[in-house]
């Protein structure tokens, strides 16, 4: 006499077919949903950016099918990104080959951090490719500029360029400025010069008005931003200079300071006048200017404005020599 199966048996194998069903349709729905579209195009989507990179990622010992199995590890979503950014590492290195491995530090997450900006962002995209470029030609690239170039905006990116190169075609030697911003025109350095400036051009009243301007046309070079020459004597001789370029904002001045690309410097002098004699002016300013730290962030980052500057510096030197020896500068 056979056996009478427990309840429980026949309750439990009901739910396992009931399971394997839901399994099977939800396993047809997928299907459907990815095959939408078709693989091969997929993959060759993800490919093409890793063949146009393919120069520096050789040089890092990270050949085509190794890179690709290191995307899904990390997170390399915005292929067209990617793709626009290997477009212009190609162009900057056109002319010039790679000399040194890219160290597997810098370009896994530059490649990462850079993948995250807009593609529509080509200024961002190029300071990206400008660091991976330069790191490719022998340039030491600071794994930290990876994470401050990171943390920027497109804004704040555009800020520190405008002060790093301010009026750099108005100068005599726009390169040697750039280079010795954090130094001529630090805090500890630049006081005594300012005081010196303004014993030599206030010693009246009429004289405080060129005075000002020509001390604002003096920090009117790269590696520096005037925010305010405030000089006051009284109600009716209170002048003031500032910015006329809108587009720097007090925020991305904050940010680039909380990064050390740029230092904050607030002066305030007392200067005495001849006429009337006893006379006191108050002499405020604030301006910023380039880190060392800044200088080679750009040089990195920068690298077509730098190169610039850096030609200008160069021809004019020529040109000096050339002068005959009856000239005087």
């Amino acid at each position: 006499m056979g056996r009478k199966k427990p309840a429980t048996s026949a309750l439990s194998a009901k739910a396992t077919a009931r399971l394997e069903a839901v399994a099977k349709a939800s396993y047809q729905r997928k299907k459907i949903t990815t095959e939408v579209i078709p693989s091969d195009v997929s993959r060759a989507k993800a490919g093409a950016w890793l063949d146009l990179i393919s120069p520096i990622t050789e040089w890092a010992g990270l050949r085509g099918d190794a890179l690709r199995y290191r995307r899904t590890q990390l997170r390399i979503q915005q292929e067209e990104t990617l793709f626009r950014l290997a477009k212009a590492i190609r162009e900057k290195l056109s002319y010039e080959t790679p000399e040194t491995p890219v160290p597997t530090k810098i370009l896994v997450p530059a490649l990462e951090k850079a993948s995250l900006e807009n593609p529509d962002d080509s200024y961002m995209i190029d300071r990206w490719a400008d660091l991976l470029a330069s790191a490719a030609l022998g340039v030491k690239v600071e794994p930290r500029f990876v994470a401050i170039l990171e943390e920027l905006s497109g804004f704040q990116a555009r800020t520190l360029e405008l002060i790093a190169f301010n009026n750099y075609m108005n100068v005599e030697f726009p390169g040697r400025d750039f280079d010795d911003a954090p130094y001529e025109i630090g805090e500890y350095w630049i006081s005594d010069q300012i005081q010196e400036f303004i014993r030599g051009m206030l010693s009246s009243v009429n004289d405080i008005e060129n005075c000002g301007a020509d001390l604002f046309a003096h920090f009117e070079r790269p590696g520096a931003y005037v925010e305010l020459i405030d000089i006051f004597l009284n109600r009716p001789n209170h002048f003031q200079w500032g910015p006329s370029d809108k587009e720097i904002k007090d925020t991305d001045l904050h940010v680039l300071e909380s990064l050390s690309l740029i230092r904050r410097v607030s002066l305030r002098l007392i200067h005495k006048l001849k006429r009337p004699k006893g006379r006191q002016v108050q002499i405020g300013m604030i301006f910023f200017h380039l880190t060392e730290l800044g200088v080679e962030f750009c040089e990195t980052c920068c690298r077509a404005k730098v190169k610039e500057i850096k030609q200008i510096d160069e021809a004019r030197r020529k040109t000096k020599e050339k002068k005959p020896k009856h000239w005087t500068d």
